[in-house]
């Protein structure tokens, strides 16, 4: 493929025949095992989808839609580069509060050369009155703090089981369009793993937390049950 008498007969020719063959070593052959489907979630819309080869693969960038045209990134997750086996991708698309949403696929070779995929709708059927948008550290010692965006002024109920399922405490709130800061009481709950449920309605979002104990008291008690020196 480089022989120097093709380079000394026409090096034009040559050099178009070593870029060509360069590209075709970096382009990407991405084979489907399933298109991309969608399916609406209480806190979004998922996105799945599965490829039975990959070669030269770098990125796929989730675009969306309001109109099915004007299609805009919302995400991206890396590529498998190369294989040969049964590869699924999961996206969940949090911002999802249209009433309809478009979705495609622009799959993006390691060269900067890219592909599309069919686009896909998704139509929203659940109620999704409220989101989490921020909470403390997951760990707590004794109160869970949990920040909540409400489209409307709503009735919160808000739960507290232990591992086992047993309900430990419920509560009250009502919520005012915008931020909402709730907070959960811990402190006479002892170590372990809880579930905070949140509901509005039919609409439910749940969170795992751990209650851990204050280390400082940890450390206080550990000191006190030191042998006495002397006597």
């Amino acid at each position: 493929m480089t022989k120097v008498t093709f380079q000394y007969i026409n090096g034009f020719i040559l050099t178009a025949f070593v870029v060509c063959l360069a590209s075709l070593q970096t382009r990407a052959d991405v084979i489907y095992a399933m298109p991309l489907k969608g399916v609406e979630l209480q806190i979004g819309n998922l996105l799945e989808w599965s490829t039975s080869f990959e070669k030269n693969s770098h990125t796929f960038i989730v675009e969306k839609s309001l109109d099915g045209v004007n299609f805009s990134k919302t995400g991206k997750i890396d590529a498998a580069g190369y294989s040969n086996y049964d590869k699924s991708y999961r996206f969940l698309d949090l911002s999802a509060s249209e009433k309809k949403m478009y979705y495609r696929l622009k799959q993006l070779d390691i060269d900067g050369t890219s592909n599309y995929s069919e686009i896909i709708s998704i139509k929203k059927e659940m109620a999704n009155r409220f989101m989490v948008v921020a909470m403390s550290n997951a760990a707590v010692n004794t109160t869970f703090d949990v920040t909540i965006d409400a489209i409307e002024k709503i009735d919160l109920e808000f739960s507290l089981k232990n591992k086992e399922g047993d309900l430990l405490s419920k509560a009250n709130q009502t919520l005012y369009e915008g931020l909402n800061d709730v907070q959960i009481d811990l402190e006479n709950e002892k170590e372990g793993v809880y579930f905070i449920i949140l509901r509005v309605d039919q609409e439910e979002e749940m969170l795992v937390i751990r209650k851990i104990d204050d280390p400082a008291k940890k450390k206080a008690n550990f000191a006190s049950k030191k042998p006495k020196k002397g006597g």
